[in-house]
């Protein structure tokens, strides 16, 4: 990297510029090997995961850069050895302290054990043993005596259902068109296409908002179901130049 330049970050795996990194010089944006380069174009490949900042204050600050007017100068770095956000992450326990902490909950679990193990309730089960004494049961019957024992049993009747309506079905709706412009066509987009392959995907024509023969003529597609954001392509050459969506 050049002196006095800004390292913005570095494409991925799959990216157009695997591997290149990107710095900030004087007032511009440039990938190292290929030249200089929009910030929209950035914040859309960092959208995609194929740009990774050198740390979230350089993401946000090149979003910042997309809105129109002069570049804000970059953010300062953090002092030499000091974790940035986004780039080293948290700090991770020491496996002394992890090691310390598993012989603590092993100790714990084992002296638990003993004492339910010594604690628990003893059920004593006793037996009683009696006997039956059975003697011939005498009983004088007159002849004027009936003595009658009837069981009469109650006929079960099973209850009788409640009618039951048939369920109301409501008049399905057909469902509506889903909106052209959301990110799943966004993803479709890809560098190189012609206006009218971007038109055929979005669903129409996009609304021209700028003209530059530097970053190419800009064209805005909004959102027809009332939904919040909008994608955005920059036509270069006939062909698309860079891309960005505000679609959450």
């Amino acid at each position: 990297m050049e002196p006095g330049a800004t390292d913005v970050g570095v494409f991925g795996a799959g990216s157009p510029y695997e591997g290149q990194r990107v710095t900030h010089r004087g007032s511009q944006f440039v990938i190292e090997g290929s030249g200089p380069v929009d910030a929209i174009a950035l914040v859309a490949w960092a959208d995609a995961g194929q740009l990774r900042w050198t740390s979230d204050a350089i993401g946000q600050w090149v979003q910042a850069s997309t809105a129109p007017g002069s570049v804000p100068p970059p953010p300062t770095p953090p002092p030499p050895g000091e974790a940035q956000e986004g780039t080293t992450g948290k700090r991770r326990p020491a496996p002394a302290l992890v090691t310390a902490i598993v012989v603590l909950l092993l100790l714990l679990g084992a002296v638990g054990a003993y004492l339910i193990g010594n604690h628990s309730p003893r059920t004593a089960t006793t037996t009683t043993t009696g006997s039956i004494s059975t003697e011939p049961a005498s009983s004088t019957t007159s002849p004027d005596t009936v003595t009658t024992v009837q069981s009469t049993l109650a006929p079960t009747i099973p209850p009788t259902p409640a009618p039951t309506n048939p369920p109301t079905v409501a008049p399905t709706q057909p469902p509506a068109p889903a909106d052209p412009v959301n990110n799943a066509n966004y993803a479709r987009i890809q560098i190189g296409m012609t206006l009218a392959q971007v038109e055929a995907i979005l669903g129409g024509a996009g609304r021209l908002t700028d003209e530059s023969s530097t970053f190419g003529d800009q064209y805005v597609w909004e959102r027809t179901d009332g939904g919040y954001g909008n994608i955005s392509i920059a036509i270069k050459d006939g062909v698309v130049f860079s891309k960005y969506s505000s679609i959450p």
